[in-house]
């Protein structure tokens, strides 16, 4: 079932939400998977949440990530906007 943000204002997507692909650099991510469970990600930054999907759009999951030498070694479901908090939905984002 998705979520609705929080903070309900239409904030732009943010030109560097991308979908999620082999090969994205090395860094910290937030990320956002979509009704459609794409997953989009964009470089950590403050208030990012709502700015991956932009425009108020719910998400299926919401957290943050770590990618160092190409592969992912952190996930959280960690978003202050989408306020996920079941273990299941975060287990299911690594048959992605």
């Amino acid at each position: 079932m998705p979520n609705w943000p929080l903070d309900p204002t239409p904030y732009p997507r943010d030109r560097r939400s991308i979908p999620i692909h082999l090969g994205l650099r090395d860094g910290l991510y937030v990320f956002v998977q979509n009704i459609d469970e794409i997953i989009y990600v964009l470089p950590d930054h403050p208030h990012a949440h709502p700015k991956v999907l932009g425009g108020g759009k719910p998400a299926r999951y919401a957290g943050d990530l770590t990618v160092e030498n190409g592969e992912i070694r952190d996930l959280t479901n960690l978003s202050g906007t989408f306020q996920f908090d079941d273990r299941v939905g975060l287990l299911g984002l690594q048959t992605h």
